[in-house]
């Protein structure tokens, strides 16, 4: 199994971030993109539109 995780913020950036990471990722995995490019896109559209903006977290 492989995995890949990254925190992104949840704005349009981030989300055309979250595409284009995962469009790599897969690419050197040698996977297919089609429709995990899609998914991705939808998923991460889906983060901006309903994720509420928080502060971010910092320690000392």
């Amino acid at each position: 199994m492989r995995n890949f995780s990254l925190l992104l913020s949840p704005t349009p950036r981030g989300a055309r971030l979250a595409r284009l990471l995962a469009i790599e990722q897969l690419g050197s995995w040698e996977l297919p993109l089609h429709p995990a490019e899609h998914i991705v896109a939808e998923l991460a559209a889906n983060a901006v539109t309903h994720e509420p903006v928080c502060p971010a977290v910092t320690s000392a």
